[in-house]
């Protein structure tokens, strides 16, 4: 496989996809901040190359719902294909493709939260702006977790607080099935002859692990028989 493949293969797959209407931005793709808004919507997902100077974290894929996941996803693969391959732009998206940290994992990423003094405070307003978009029961379950965890910090007890790990494998489980339901086969495909891509051109990389699960937990099902040549791309 070639950059040049992957990229036409990308095309035939994606290429078709209507434009997103302007509520979707409104109500997800701010929440990477006004600037990222105002960069994507009057672009098609074709033209945010180099996808740093539109999305520069990838990490904005976890609030797209199916419709605007499947419509930003192939710029994000071309980026991969493009040799953006970091953890900016792939942890995210390896995530949202299937890929779950194991609490030991998890829960070191979220040990500057334990600490008042780390910072979290400073989340808040990009929070708040974020649970306004969440269904009502939701926000209440939220708002009860955050004032649990705020009343036992000001406490001192800290051991034993539900950091959310559970919350996390059932929200990312939720939205990959979702995703994964409104995808076409030829999407399918395509997802994963770039993960196989990626697993080729960076076989020793620190991701090298997660590429390969998740390839031989959900996506290696969608990908030709080897020497099978396709249209583009052969393995």
């Amino acid at each position: 496989m070639s950059a040049d493949s992957i990229g036409i293969t990308i095309e035939r797959a994606f290429g078709e996809l209507d434009p997103l209407p302007i509520s979707h931005l409104v109500r997800e793709v701010r929440f990477g901040g006004d600037e990222v808004m105002e960069a994507v919507r009057s672009k098609t997902w074709k033209e945010l190359r180099p996808l740093k100077d539109y999305f520069p974290d990838g990490w904005i894929l976890g609030f797209f719902s199916a419709r605007t996941f499947q419509y930003y996803l192939p710029a994000f693969l071309y980026a991969l294909a493009e040799g953006e391959v970091d953890a900016c732009y792939l942890d995210p998206l390896l995530q949202s493709l299937g890929y779950r940290h194991a609490r030991a994992s998890f829960e070191r990423g979220l040990s500057w939260f334990r600490s008042p003094e780390r910072g979290w405070q400073d989340a808040a307003p990009e929070a708040r702006r974020v649970y306004l978009q969440l269904p009502e029961d939701e926000r209440r379950k939220e708002a009860e977790c955050r004032a649990d965890i705020a009343g036992k910090m000001a406490l001192g007890e800290t051991k034993g607080v539900n950091w959310g790990y559970d919350a996390y494998l059932s929200s990312a489980d939720r939205k990959f099935a979702e995703r994964m339901a409104v995808l076409t086969e030829e999407q399918k495909r395509c997802i994963a002859l770039s993960l196989a891509f990626v697993q080729e051109q960076y076989p020793g990389g620190s991701y090298a692990h997660c590429v390969q699960e998740i390839l031989d937990r959900y996506w290696r099902s969608f990908l030709p028989p080897i020497g099978e040549a396709s249209d583009d791309c052969s393995l």
